[in-house]
């Protein structure tokens, strides 16, 4: 279940953002819970309601999204993680930061997700993040090798 935050005054009903008015009225009515966190106005909604579209409009705007289970596409877990995302930097034993691998990215509970010949790893696996899924906010930077679960390849049977 994702969580969308949105700053209450961007609701207001006269000078608030029209387009997150829509998303938060929808969130509204497909969602099962709603509170504040002053100033927040915070909505559950089920990952597969929530479009990343929608979410990345969501941050731009101000807002956030959390506990959205996405899956980052990557080349190889010899990769070196972007530098932009959380964990992608250690540091040696010279105290320098470096940056890492996925494969060292991962937490030890975790492995990446193979389908269709192309290599994923889930956005709640990052070992040095321990809060769940990353949020939306630290995944902008690589909004194009975002996918929701549901757009994954779909697994071949063998015959």
């Amino acid at each position: 279940m994702a969580i969308i935050k949105v700053n209450e005054a961007s609701l207001d009903y006269a000078t608030g953002d029209e387009m997150l008015k829509i998303l938060a009225e929808d969130a509204g009515r497909k969602c099962a819970n709603r509170w504040y966190e002053d100033p927040l106005c915070c909505y559950d909604i089920n990952d597969s309601k929530l479009t990343i579209e929608n979410a990345l409009y969501i941050v731009n705007a101000g807002g956030d999204v959390e506990s959205y289970q996405l899956f980052i596409e990557i080349e190889s877990l010899e990769e070196l993680v972007p530098i932009s995302l959380i964990g992608s930097t250690q540091k040696n034993e010279d105290d320098e930061d470096v940056q890492v691998s996925w494969d060292q990215w991962l937490a030890p509970n975790c492995s990446p997700t193979q389908r269709g010949g192309r290599l994923f790893v889930g956005t709640q696996c990052c070992g040095v993040y321990t809060q769940g899924c990353l949020p939306m906010s630290e995944l902008i930077t690589i909004a194009d090798r975002l996918f929701l679960a549901s757009e994954l390849p779909i697994i071949e049977e063998e015959e």
